[in-house]
């Protein structure tokens, strides 16, 4: 195990099992626990993806589904802790139990109120945010529209954690998508930093044909040279095709320590070079017992240079990837399963929720 650990933005999605083509219907309601009385304007999603509702002045919401399978379901509520279920929809509708929601300790009219927020707490936010964001990302076009939903506890030696699971609501207007990203778990020191969370996507609402289009290409850069197409590329054996080149190299961990930007250019010793010929020698692909799932494995580094885009200092993009454990989960569209069995170093692991797009992209 390393000593550092390169930051990594991770999010779980059950997988999906497609068995028809047929609508289900989601129906549910949401009430406030102290009270008993109905929740308005609940947030409700499913991870990953576009799908979702608010709910009514009665607190009920509806939604389809376009697949059968198992899903997980966020709510988010600006006054309220946030919750995460999973469910299986195999009929055509499903009614899910009544939600209880917890209201949450502070909440951001209570904050604007009282102007609690101090500059202790904005150094905090300002860490968190450039975590989260990673160096690529403009900030003119993200706006984060709950900041003050954010708190914070110090654990003493610069370690920074969550004081409770938050939802963060961020309007990107690059990729033209509203995210909603249910924080459950964060970890921040100067040697190892994490976080576990789950978003959602809605579509801004375009004004013109051209801002369409714009959002269309955008979200196809956000999407080349992602970890995500790396992997589709190595299930589908189209690394060179896709403007990857591949090595394998020997771990040294002693070598990529430090910040991202401080180990690039990458040098690495004893490398191997993966083509179409021998990619599935040295990297193995299996299947495992759900369909929409692969397992990939590689003891060695694996080194990827995408050649189409270039880094910040004007050199094709460079990224190390290691597989914690030798091997690790993908879905067949490249979205890793569980990111924490990965780390990853040089250019990707300074990427953040700024490119990220839905599962169903």
């Amino acid at each position: 195990m390393y000593k550092s650990l390169v930051p990594i933005l991770t999010f779980f999605l059950l997988c999906l099992h497609l068995n028809s083509r047929a609508q289900h219907r989601v129906s549910g309601q949401v009430f406030d626990i102290s009270t008993l009385k109905p929740v308005e304007l609940c947030n409700v999603y499913i991870v990953g993806t576009t799908l979702g509702a608010s709910t009514d002045s009665s607190g009920f919401f509806t939604f389809n589904l376009p697949d059968s399978g198992e899903y997980e379901l966020v709510y988010s509520h600006v006054g309220y802790l946030p919750q995460l279920v999973s469910f299986k929809a195999n009929a055509d509708s499903v009614t899910l139990d009544p939600m209880p929601l917890d209201p949450a300790a502070t909440t951001v009219e209570d904050v604007v109120i009282t102007g609690k927020k101090d500059r202790k707490w904005q150094r905090q936010y300002d860490r968190f945010l450039k975590y989260i964001m990673g160096t690529h990302f403009r900030e003119a076009q993200v706006e984060i529209l709950n900041p003050y939903a954010v708190e914070f506890k110090n654990g003493g030696k610069g370690m920074l954690t969550e004081a409770q699971p938050f939802t963060l609501n961020m309007k990107n207007s690059y990729t033209g998508y509203e995210i909603h990203f249910l924080v459950q778990r964060l970890f921040l020191s100067k040697s190892n930093q994490f976080m576990v969370g789950y978003p959602g996507f809605s579509p801004l609402t375009s004004d013109s044909e051209e801002q369409t289009m714009t959002w269309e290409k955008n979200r196809e850069k956000a999407y080349q040279g992602s970890l995500r197409h790396i992997f589709k590329s190595i299930l589908t054996n189209q690394l060179e095709h896709d403007g990857f080149e591949a090595q394998l190299t020997e771990k040294n961990p002693a070598r990529f320590q430090g910040a991202a930007s401080k180990i690039l250019p990458i040098e690495v010793d004893n490398t191997i070079n993966l083509n179409r010929e021998n990619l599935f020698k040295y990297i193995k692909v299996s299947n495992t017992d759900n369909p929409n799932i692969k397992n990939i494995a590689f003891k060695e580094l694996l080194k990827i240079t995408f050649t189409k885009e270039n880094d910040t200092y004007g050199r094709p993009q460079q990224t190390l990837i290691d597989a914690i454990e030798g091997e690790f989960l993908v879905y067949t569209n490249g979205i890793p399963v569980n990111p924490t069995t990965l780390k990853l170093y040089g250019y990707l692991a300074s990427e953040g929720l700024y490119e990220m797009l839905p599962f169903d992209y």
